[in-house]
């Protein structure tokens, strides 16, 4: 369901709080979150949902920007996450959300913002989502964390041999000279009794790889080690990996071999063509 723009603007309550030691990634892990950008334990937790708007077709870019400027016109200091689709015939919405209450935590310490709801007070409103707030320590509300239920990975759309049979064909390919660099995506379907809790699979990715940038949006998770764009006042700064190895081959390949550093040249090439005036 839309946010109705029309609607009175969100008013905000702000609070500096201590986390617990496990942090964010800790926290994310006894919680329902329904928005994360966490790395290196730092990072956003969004919690509920104030505001949502979706989009799709070919102008869903214009629509959700449309949408945002509309919204922070009449409150700048609220954080939004946002996931589009890459193709516009994609049968998946793109999504901007604002969560109702959203955790923010960096070197310098952590705070919170709740979007109010009239006739709630904070501490309820913690509560509703699983947290407690005693003398500005934020803890959770329940000790016991949600199991993961055993899962079972299966193929995904092909099977291992049609991926076998569309690596051979890439480097038919490359070896033609059809193409220069070619990468190929192979998906896998996870599969569980029960539904798999966003909070512990959050906190498990951040823990596990700190140094990707693990989140949620809509109904994505993920953890990454690339950055496509980031874009703070007049600095630019994105972070593109590439790069083929065995699972077993030493970490140093990735520095010292050749192939190695023409696949990273690349993606770097092609970065820069899109970035060109």
């Amino acid at each position: 369901m839309g946010h109705d723009l029309r609607a009175p603007p969100l008013t905000l309550r702000t609070a500096d709080v201590n986390l617990p030691p496990s942090g964010l990634a800790g926290l994310a892990g006894g919680l329902r979150p329904s928005a994360a950008w966490i790395r290196q334990g730092h990072g956003l937790l969004g919690l509920g949902e104030a505001l949502r708007v979706s989009a799709s077709g070919p102008r869903r870019f214009q629509q959700l920007d449309a949408a945002w400027r509309q919204i922070t016109a009449e409150q700048s200091d609220l954080t939004g996450f946002v996931s589009v689709s890459f193709s516009a015939a994609s049968e998946y919405e793109s999504l901007l959300t604002v969560p109702a209450v959203l955790l923010r935590s960096d070197e310098s310490g952590a705070r919170l913002q709740v979007v109010e709801e009239t006739g709630k007070d904070l501490r309820t409103m913690l509560a509703e989502h699983g947290l407690v707030l005693e003398d500005g320590a934020l803890r959770l509300a329940a000790p016991e964390l949600p199991q993961v239920p055993p899962a079972a990975l299966g193929p995904g759309t092909q099977t291992p041999a049609q991926y076998l049979s569309a690596v051979a064909a890439g480097l038919s390919a490359i070896d033609s000279g059809t193409v220069e660099k070619l990468v190929l995506a192979r998906d896998v379907v996870v599969s569980a009794d029960a539904a798999l809790p966003a909070g512990p699979l959050l906190a498990r990715l951040a823990a596990d790889y700190p140094q990707t940038w693990t989140y949620r949006v809509g109904q994505m998770i993920r953890a990454t080690p690339e950055m496509l764009m980031q874009l703070r006042g007049e600095r630019l700064f994105s972070r593109v990996l590439a790069g083929t190895v065995d699972h077993d081959a030493p970490a140093e390949s990735l520095l010292t071999d050749h192939k190695q550093h023409r696949e990273h040249d690349l993606a770097v090439a092609s970065l820069m063509d899109q970035l060109a005036p």
